[in-house]
């Protein structure tokens, strides 16, 4: 998929569509409601065809993706009337889901008054019902209709507060991900040809932040809907992932019910032409062969096409077999703190790439970024520099090693707002020694009691010749 040089804010929003209708559509058997679009039910579906009578597709049905925004226009109210959402789509048909009515329809002669409408194919005289609305009149949409600034708000809010992305500042979103250019494109390689990649290192070197921003490089742009995150634990199940059974809310009984992984593998296939991205976060907390199940072989690289398809355990009557896409990639995270990492057998580590995130304190982006932290006459800077040589410690303790060093993340501000002068820095940092790092050395040195008390007794000076 194209990826493009920059990406405007307003754009990592779903695409917006303007869909003619008429009272006589719904009366034609496909539709639902013969009395018309305004008193369609809330969450009801409308299907359309992809196809003319001809074969060929209709005019940007090719170009809707799931989740895509919908404008009804009903032409027998001559005005904007409901706002829906594309949910499902195949080769012969998509569905659109009913959000909500406009409160405040948007007529025709608004529309035409709009210097940002003037140019909208769907106000001339074209013979189609579905168009693609440009990038001027979304903006403008979105100020006019409240029920549609609240959805795009509501999509937003699902991204990264960090992640914002204007015309002035080029979409780029491995600038801050601490690994050297060629680390970024060994990574970037990897995840593309192996499809599943556990990063791994030592607590706070930021492996979900690392997981989250490549799934948005290799996209070519911020798409929360086309990123699912779980995280494994003791308890996780295959019918958590996969399928399952579990107790119904009407009844009695049990309902079958889809994991998270199924869905994103049913959605990937219906969009070949876009990537998808499984992250789980702890992979190695859970029984990974009962958690995956027959899905072992079928995350394969080589496997993923219908040749290889299985039946689900918990397959239903007359269901097709199941197979995992090509555009679908797993990210596993794991702390190599953890003892539990000897428990990941060698069949799942065939399937997956490790890669080895390490501590950045001396890399030359965490440096930039931190600058003025390190410029300031604040304690940060020798914090840092007692960190990395205490990390040197850790790293040759031959009960500890590289896998327990402290991460970088750990001392990466939250809020640049409240944190500025140095005064504010230090008690920051008095309090992510106390807090973080005090317990975390306690436990890796817990038969050793003197060397931990020595360790965090040498960090907390630092600080006090500050007071």
């Amino acid at each position: 998929m194209e990826k493009p040089s920059s990406y405007d804010e307003q754009n990592t929003a779903p695409q917006l569509f303007f869909l003619r209708a008429s009272k006589d559509d719904w009366a034609k058997g496909k539709g639902i409601v013969p009395e018309g679009l305004k008193q369609m039910q809330i969450g009801a579906k409308q299907r359309y065809n992809m196809r003319k009578s001809n074969g060929d597709y209709n005019q940007n049905t090719q170009s809707l993706k799931i989740n895509d925004i919908v404008l009804w226009y009903e032409k027998d109210e001559t005005a904007i009337i409901a706002m829906g959402k594309v949910i499902e789509k195949d080769d012969e048909y998509y569905w659109v889901e009913k959000l909500s009515n406009i409160t405040n329809p948007i007529s025709k002669s608004v529309l035409e008054i709009n210097p940002e409408f003037r140019d909208e194919k769907y106000l001339k005289r074209a013979q189609h019902s579905l168009f693609l609305v440009g990038d001027e009149a979304r903006q403008k949409y979105i100020e006019l209709i409240p029920e549609l600034s609240q959805y795009v708000k509501a999509n937003l809010s699902a991204h990264e507060p960090i992640i914002q992305y204007t015309s002035d500042k080029p979409f780029n979103p491995l600038s801050d991900v601490y690994l050297s250019e060629k680390e970024c494109e060994d990574l970037q390689e990897l995840i593309t040809r192996k499809k599943n990649v556990i990063l791994c290192g030592p607590p706070g070197v930021g492996k979900t932040f690392v997981a989250k921003r490549f799934a948005y490089a290799i996209i070519g742009y911020p798409a929360p809907n086309q990123v699912k995150s779980v995280q494994f634990n003791q308890n996780y199940s295959y019918e958590d992932l996969v399928r399952g059974y579990r107790p119904s809310g009407d009844t009695n009984g049990f309902d079958l019910i889809e994991g998270p992984f199924y869905k994103l593998c049913k959605e990937a296939a219906k969009n070949p032409e876009m990537d998808y991205f499984f992250i789980i976060d702890e992979i190695n907390r859970g029984n990974l062969s009962k958690i995956f199940g027959e899905l072992l072989m079928l995350i394969e690289a080589d496997k993923r096409s219908a040749n290889y398809a299985v039946q689900l355990t918990y397959a239903k009557e007359n269901e097709e077999p199941f197979f995992v896409p090509k555009n679908i990639h797993i990210i596993g995270m794991m702390n190599t703190a953890d003892r539990s990492l000897a428990m990941m057998d060698y069949a799942l580590r065939r399937r997956f790439s490790f890669f080895e995130i390490k501590p950045a304190y001396s890399s030359e982006k965490f440096r930039e970024a931190n600058e003025k932290y390190f410029s300031s006459e604040s304690k940060y800077s020798e914090i840092i520099e007692a960190i990395i040589s205490l990390n040197e410690e850790i790293a040759k303790d031959k009960s500890l090693g590289e896998g327990f060093m402290i991460g970088h993340s750990f001392f990466c501000p939250p809020a640049e707002d409240t944190i500025t002068e140095p005064e504010t820095i230090n008690k920051w940092l008095a309090s992510v020694i106390h807090y973080d790092i005090a317990p975390l050395l306690r436990e890796y040195w817990f038969e050793d009691t003197e060397k931990a008390v020595s360790k965090i007794t040498k960090l907390e000076k630092i600080l006090e010749t500050s007071e």
